[in-house]
């Protein structure tokens, strides 16, 4: 069984866009030696139910866990090293 087991790893979505139907959070979880993907929006009350109207909360979902994709536009080099570097003769 894994050290992370049980757990909850969250980040900022950069695709996020206010009024947009993407997760405000993105990441993973484990459960039960079992992977999945998860995603949390920040959303406000109605009113209509228990809370007061305007009462932010989060709310999330779980789904069935795949790696994330690369985009492919990105170019594949080492982001670290400068432009020119091999150049260098040491």
């Amino acid at each position: 069984m894994s050290d992370y087991d049980n757990t909850i790893v969250l980040f900022k979505n950069d695709k996020y866009e206010a009024g947009g139907k993407q997760p405000v959070y993105k990441g993973n979880a484990e459960f039960n030696g079992k992977k999945l993907n998860c995603s949390l929006w920040l959303k406000e009350a109605s009113g209509e139910g228990k809370l007061e109207k305007g009462t932010k909360f989060l709310s999330g979902v779980f789904d069935d866990w795949q790696p994330s994709k690369q985009s492919s536009a990105s170019p594949s080099h080492n982001k670290l090293d400068p432009v020119g570097s091999e150049d260098i003769p040491f």
